[in-house]
């Protein structure tokens, strides 16, 4: 490895342990007001753009829409946001501050500004300003490392041929027609009964051994 790419993985490293710990530090602070990181962030957007749908608000936060959602039924469980039917679309949800929500914004963000605002002194203004540019080309940099099929949000899209404009989708083929069910076996013939006793009464008498008897009996009377 050149030491061209180890210095900037170094810096990477850096910066992301500054964000770690900034973080802690943060949270720490928040945590008198029952507030997590992420719900500070979320009030924070909401506060600047109002009425953002939960897709624009996983954008700004920058992370997946699964997330958002969880972080939104969270706030709203505090009752310091509420959703309302977008005016145009009442498809789309718009999340708002409710009062409760927008008076904890006002009280957090200064809070959070006082607690870093400390480090000030640690970098003149001019450098400030350096840092700044650096760390968008950073930015820029590394979002150009992810893959083409992954939003940056870090959430996957499909992969597919894009739809040209009037072209509709391609209707699914119908599923084929279920076998008719087979029909029901036509009762067998029953065997014919056996006859009845009269009936072998009148063979047994049209018998010769039954004539000879009969005849017998004929002669003793």
């Amino acid at each position: 490895m050149s030491s061209g790419n180890s210095d900037i993985l170094e810096a990477i490293q850096a910066i992301t342990s500054v964000s770690v710990r900034s973080r802690r530090a943060a949270e720490a602070r928040l945590r008198s007001k029952s507030l997590t990181f992420a719900q500070y962030g979320a009030l924070v957007a909401l506060s600047e753009h109002d009425g953002l749908s939960q897709a624009e608000l996983a954008q700004a936060l920058e992370t997946d829409s699964t997330t958002a959602m969880v972080l939104r039924g969270s706030l709203e469980k505090k009752h310091l946001v509420e959703r309302k039917a977008d005016q145009k679309d009442a498809r789309i949800r718009r999340i708002g501050l409710t009062a409760e929500g927008r008076k904890l914004a006002s009280q957090a963000k200064p809070e959070i500004a006082n607690l870093f605002g400390a480090g000030a002194s640690l970098l003149s203004e001019a450098d400030t300003k350096k840092l700044l540019v650096m760390l968008a080309k950073l930015k820029d940099f590394v979002q150009s490392l992810i893959p083409a099929h992954e939003s940056a949000s870090g959430e996957k899209r499909k992969p597919g041929r894009p739809r040209k404009a009037g072209e509709s989708k391609a209707a699914k083929p119908a599923k084929p027609a279920k076998p008719a069910k087979a029909t029901a076996k036509a009762p067998s013939a029953k065997p014919a009964k056996k006859p009845a006793a009269k009936a072998v009464a009148s063979k047994k008498a049209a018998s010769p051994k039954a004539a000879k008897s009969v005849a017998r009996k004929g002669a003793k009377r």
